[in-house]
């Protein structure tokens, strides 16, 4: 179906994941500088899947912390709850990014007729002129190839697999990641699973909650994560949640 196999070398799959110009960065400024990670919403995308490869795919860096906020942490979750919603625009311009990111998956054999001019129309967009072109309260199924070919089947498990929860790895800095309990785009309760299973495998994760919307929290969060990546920074040790 076009969908990449994942290979057994997490380095090898790590190098088709477009968080890895994360990790590639440091090299024009020294391998042993000390490192922070950060991101937000599409870039919370990134800087964990960077945090997730970065044990194996960069071990020499000096990664000392990494934060994220309103992570889409798992890709269906946020398009389910993007479905319908005003802010459906959202939906066309997340697929145009994945088609673009994952050209050898063939994103476009899911989209049908309305989902592919969407998707064109908008992949050389900001996300802020992408979301206001439109469409208001599209379901997901407006964009199917066929029903539930975004929903179901191999889009489905592809999109897991590129996810952040899907992901192999584990972030070996602390990290702190912050999210909206009323996050109407990324749901928290995807968060809270990377958290979990962060945690499950050893990660050291403080994990604050505030009560925010997406657009709320992305500048809401911002005191707490420079507090705590300025103490990594410095050495000083990372608080306990």
């Amino acid at each position: 179906m076009g969908i990449p196999r994942r290979r057994r070398s997490s380095t090898r799959n790590s190098r088709r994941h477009p968080g890895c110009t994360l990790l590639r960065a440091p090299a024009q400024i020294g391998r042993h500088a000390p490192l922070g990670l950060w991101g937000y919403s599409g870039g919370g995308f990134a800087t964990a899947a960077a945090a997730q490869m970065q044990p194996e795919y960069a071990p020499e860096l000096e990664l000392r912390g990494i934060a994220m906020g309103g992570v889409i942490a798992d890709f269906n979750a946020s398009l389910r709850a993007i479905s319908g919603q005003a802010f459906s625009g959202w939906l066309p311009f997340g697929l145009a990014a994945l088609r673009r990111s994952y050209p050898q998956a063939d994103i476009s054999q899911y989209l049908g007729a309305s989902g592919l001019a969407y998707a064109d129309a908008v992949q050389n967009e900001c996300a802020g002129a992408a979301v206001a072109s439109g469409p208001y309260f599209a379901p997901l199924s407006r964009f199917e190839a066929s029903p539930g070919s975004l929903s179901v089947g191999a889009f489905h498990s592809f999109a897991h697999s590129v996810s952040p929860i899907g992901l192999p790895g584990t972030p070996a800095a602390p990290v702190y990641l912050y999210h909206g309990v009323s996050d109407e785009l990324v749901p928290v309760t995807a968060a809270r699973q990377l958290v979990h299973r962060y945690r499950a495998a050893g990660a050291d994760v403080l994990y604050v909650e505030d009560d925010k919307d997406h657009a709320a929290e992305q500048s809401y969060g911002v005191p707490g994560a420079v507090t705590f990546l300025t103490r990594r920074l410095s050495l000083i040790p990372a608080p306990r949640a």
